[in-house]
């Protein structure tokens, strides 16, 4: 399967699941930053939505935070998203990840389970923001 379909595979689940949930969802017209507009009680949030395929060797969910364009790889810039929502294929699970969570950074490992050393440092549990719908409003 190619990168730009699992890239859609990710976005007609998202949308799924936000309509499920009470959002008004908006598909942009051209190219943009992001893959969604949606709304809610009158506030607007603007998605971008990842696929991740697998875990890595460390049982993380790495996650980048840029985007593949025609010029190469592109950062996401201060004020371009509010939220990054993955959609993780082999648990079928979603993370809503506020992007002030992640401004600033490249990419972000989500941890499934404890560090097999115990370490705490910079570990991001993925549980923090599975399914956190609730982030989204």
């Amino acid at each position: 399967m190619q990168t730009g379909d699992k890239g859609k595979i990710a976005e007609s689940l998202v949308l799924s699941e936000l309509v499920k949930r009470g959002f008004k969802v908006s598909i942009p017209f051209g190219d943009y930053r992001y893959d969604l507009i949606i709304e809610k009680n009158g506030e607007f949030r603007r998605v971008q939505i990842k696929y991740v395929g697998n875990a890595t060797k460390y049982s993380t969910i790495p996650i980048v935070l840029h985007s593949i364009t025609r010029k190469g790889r592109v950062q996401y810039a201060p004020g371009e998203l509010d939220f990054i929502i993955a959609y993780y294929e082999p648990k079928q699970s979603f993370y809503v990840i506020p992007w002030k969570d992640v401004e600033g950074k490249t990419a972000i490992n989500l941890r499934l389970k404890k560090a097999g050393n115990n370490q705490q440092a910079g570990i991001i549990p993925a549980i923090k923001y599975e399914n956190k719908w609730d982030l989204l409003l």
